[in-house]
């Protein structure tokens, strides 16, 4: 996952950035090519857009991310896309850190 600098400034009628994300035991990735909401409460994030799913169907999808390592807890992410059965992946990140502004 490579959600980088997602924003949504003043007078934007979108929020804007990109997302890429990749599952390789489902073997497929997505590439945000919009987003439509994007909602930050403290310490969560969360928000929605559309991509496309290899190269093929566009989908929807909803991120969901809690930046808890500077309160001595592991990030967490998780994605929803369900146009593709349901599907739902996500947990502590196991590297890294996310930065909210």
């Amino acid at each position: 996952c490579d959600p980088d600098r997602l924003n949504y400034n003043q007078g934007d009628s979108a929020p804007g950035g990109n997302l890429t994300y990749q599952d390789h035991k489902a073997n497929f990735h997505l590439k945000a090519t919009s987003f439509d909401l994007l909602i930050i409460e403290g310490n969560h994030v969360s928000f929605r857009g559309t991509g496309i799913v290899n190269d093929g169907p566009v989908v929807s999808f909803v991120v969901e991310i809690n930046a808890l390592s500077k309160l001595g807890a592991s990030d967490t992410f998780h994605i929803y896309i369900p146009a593709m059965n349901g599907y739902v992946a996500g947990g502590n990140i196991a590297g890294g850190n996310i930065t909210i502004h």
